[in-house]
């Protein structure tokens, strides 16, 4: 069976636009915040190229509500051993 390439090409940014444009994520911030915090087995390299395109605006803000989530948590779900924010 031959295998066929995926679909985002494995760009952070056209993963989080695929999903948005088939429903399957919110198209905020806050939204691509949730996900990314909350959805087991990203890539942390994926996630950390997205946050750190610091020249969309978009990206930014995703940055600023995850930060914001884990402040509000206590927690940072991107560490396995979840990482308490001072």
């Amino acid at each position: 069976m031959q295998s066929l390439p995926h679909p985002t090409g494995r760009k952070p940014e056209k993963g989080i636009q695929y999903l948005i444009e088939r429903g399957f994520l919110s198209d905020t911030p806050v939204g691509v915040a949730r996900f990314i915090l909350e959805r087991k087995g990203l890539s942390r390299q994926m996630i950390g190229e997205f946050l750190g395109n610091r020249q969309k605006q978009f990206n930014r803000d995703v940055l600023d509500d995850s930060v914001a989530i884990c402040i509000a948590t206590g927690i940072c779900t991107w560490c396995e051993t979840g990482t308490t924010l001072l």
